[in-house]
C-alpha cells in the first residue's frame, strides 16, 4: 500500500496531468484513509455494506469483493472530502 499511495498513484495522477504537488498529496490522503479504514473492523463493515452491489463486477474480476469494496470506500471518501473543501474554497 505504501508503494502504491506514495509512487504509483501520484504517477497515475501525472500522467493525467495533475501537478505534481497535487499528486502526492492525494497519495498522502488516500494512504492515510486506508490506515483508518484497516484500524476498525467494525467500522469496516458499517461503512463497506452500501459499496458491495456497486462493486461487485468491477475489475479486475480475480481480486475479492471485501478488497473491491474496501479500495472504493477509501477512494470514494477521499474524493468527496476534496469535491467538499473546494465548494467550501479550500485547496
Amino acid at each position: 500500500m505504501v508503494t502504491f499511495c506514495n509512487t504509483t498513484l501520484p504517477h497515475m495522477l501525472r500522467e493525467r496531468d495533475a501537478a505534481d504537488g497535487l499528486a502526492r498529496r492525494i497519495g498522502a490522503d488516500v494512504s492515510l484513509r486506508a490506515e483508518a479504514l484497516a484500524s476498525s473492523q467494525r467500522d469496516q463493515e458499517v461503512m463497506s455494506a452500501p459499496f458491495v452491489e456497486e462493486v461487485y463486477d468491477h475489475e479486475p474480476v480475480d481480486i475479492s469483493l471485501d478488497l473491491k469494496v474496501k479500495v472504493t470506500l477509501v477512494c470514494v471518501t477521499a474524493c468527496s472530502s476534496r469535491r467538499t473543501m473546494t465548494a467550501r474554497g479550500r485547496r
